[in-house]
């Protein structure tokens, strides 16, 4: 037990000597200040000079150091606390002396810097030279705001100067959106030699996450644009390298623009649909997190629908129609940017029901966003059709039901309404319904091509000549039936007459 005791008290002693002795080399520390060449030595005697570099504010703290110590020169630097920041030798003699040069970006602070002999055999001598020079970096930044919980508020169409250090390699700006829109980053940085920039949302989703490269004799520089909706989001500037060091100085600057969109959220399903009143133009938004908008419009009379897009989205915007029944009746995609918009204005033949419209981002690999202008044109409300008077018994009715004329055989008459029993010929008239009658829609013909029917299996039937005209009798999926079960398909060029 004595023996134990003996053990720890001599071990104690050791400890506080060597406490000591390292108190008394750090009060020996030599002050190195910037811009003045300072000479030192180590001999036999010195294998180590230790000087104290006070750093006012962030910055870069430039090394020179001529040496010649034969044959290894080893210089290192610490914080307060400590931690190495580097530790490296140079080679050369007294006849060839070794030059030393190097750069740190430190937050201001003091640090220590050691020059000394690093060798096995400890009999490196010779004497050296050193400068240092410091750079402000000039960083508006508000440190800390190294988490999304420190973030600096960042305003838009302000420049902002950060800066990157040694023991501070990320700066997080708490970016707010106050509506659905574009937010733009214009950045220059002189980061040596990778600038990684991130954007999150408030439930830590990436929106981007990428670097850029440069120097600070050649910067990088980098504008890039995300559309998103309303909320607070985080741009985060790092090092995201876990070998080597990137630090510097960055400036960038945010800037807003509302999209001015007037689609109500959510619209990202049927159920949730907006609905579209014809010839009244809306303004639409595909953001970042909300890559697709519905609309439903109501149609009342069988006929030609218009949908006409202006898109604004780079560099896709998809274009879906479906019906009632989830089946898809259109489907395509306009290219164009938000500087040369893309242009869609389609005609599509379609009966009477409810439809949907969906715009949207389809592409799996990229992301297609931006605002959109959407109108629709849908087929007035008029006559609904014809009825052909095949019989010479046939009799047109008043409201009362009094027959006040007798009709002609292959008259027409235009139909508003149809009824159980009758078809409504304007103003309460009609004529009654029966197999001596013919309704159908109107006459289908082609402006400029021959118009093809095909079979209810698909195959090529017949061809009809321009202006030659062909009896519609319904309307569904974007092709006009012109009995049992032939169709025409609804192409540009062809021209439909209720």
């Amino acid at each position: 037990m004595k023996k134990l005791f003996r053990g720890l008290a001599i071990l104690s002693f050791a400890i506080v000597a060597m406490i000591l002795v390292d108190t008394k080399v750090h009060a020996q520390d030599m002050i190195l200040p910037f811009n003045v060449e300072t000479n030192g030595a180590l001999t036999e005697e010195t294998k180590d000079n230790t000087y104290l570099i006070h750093v006012p504010e962030s910055g870069r703290v430039h090394f020179d150091m001529t040496s010649y110590v034969d044959k290894e020169t080893y210089i290192a630097l610490y914080d307060l606390d400590n931690k190495k920041i580097f530790d490296e030798y140079s080679t050369g003699s007294s006849l060839t002396p070794a030059r030393y040069t190097r750069w740190e970006d430190l937050e201001a602070g003091t640090y220590r810097l050691k020059i000394y002999d690093g060798s096995w055999s400890k009999d490196q001598a010779g004497t050296f030279k050193i400068k240092t020079t410091f750079a402000s970096a000039g960083n508006t930044e508000t440190e800390p705001n190294n988490g999304t919980i420190e973030a600096q508020s960042l305003p838009f169409n302000k420049t902002i100067n950060g800066f990157l250090s040694w023991d501070n390699t990320v700066d997080y700006y708490k970016v707010t959106v106050p509506s659905s829109g574009r937010v733009s980053f214009d950045f220059t940085s002189y980061v040596d030699n990778r600038t990684y920039i991130s954007l999150i949302d408030e439930d830590n989703n990436k929106v981007f996450d990428d670097y850029i490269t440069g120097t600070s004799k050649n910067p990088s520089k980098d504008t890039r644009s995300v559309d998103l909706n309303k909320g607070s989001y985080y741009l985060k500037v790092y090092d995201g390298d876990d070998y080597d060091r990137h630090t510097g100085k960055y400036v960038f600057k945010a800037a807003f623009s509302a999209a001015g969109n007037g689609d109500t959220e959510p619209n990202n399903g049927i159920v949730e649909a907006i609905s579209l009143q014809a010839t009244k133009k809306i303004t639409g938004f595909l953001a970042w997190d909300d890559t697709v908008d519905i609309y439903k419009i109501d149609v009342k009379n069988p006929g030609k629908v218009t949908v006409d897009l202006t898109s604004y989205v780079d560099s896709r915007t998809y274009i879906e129609i479906v019906n009632s029944n989830n089946k898809t009746i259109s489907d395509e995609y306009v290219s164009g940017s938000s500087i040369n918009p893309s242009k869609y204005k389609k005609p599509i033949m379609l009966d009477a029901g409810s439809y949907y419209i969906k715009i949207y981002d389809g592409d799996d690999y990229e992301r297609h966003t931006g605002k959109y202008y959407l109108t629709v044109a849908l087929p007035a409300d008029k006559h609904l059709g014809r009825i052909l008077i095949r019989s010479n018994n046939q009799y047109l009715y008043n409201p009362k039901g009094t027959a006040v004329r007798k009709l002609k055989a292959q008259e027409g008459l235009r139909v508003y309404k149809v009824l159980a029993d009758r078809y409504d010929v304007g103003g309460g008239n009609y004529v009654k319904k029966n197999k001596a009658n013919l309704f159908y829609l109107g006459h289908v013909w082609s402006s400029s091509y021959s118009m093809r029917v095909y079979t209810p299996e698909g195959y090529s039937f017949k061809s009809f000549d321009p202006k030659e005209p062909v009896r519609v009798y319904g309307l569904s999926d974007g092709r006009y039936n012109v009995g049992g079960g032939y169709y025409i398909i609804a192409e540009d060029y062809i021209q439909f007459d209720r």
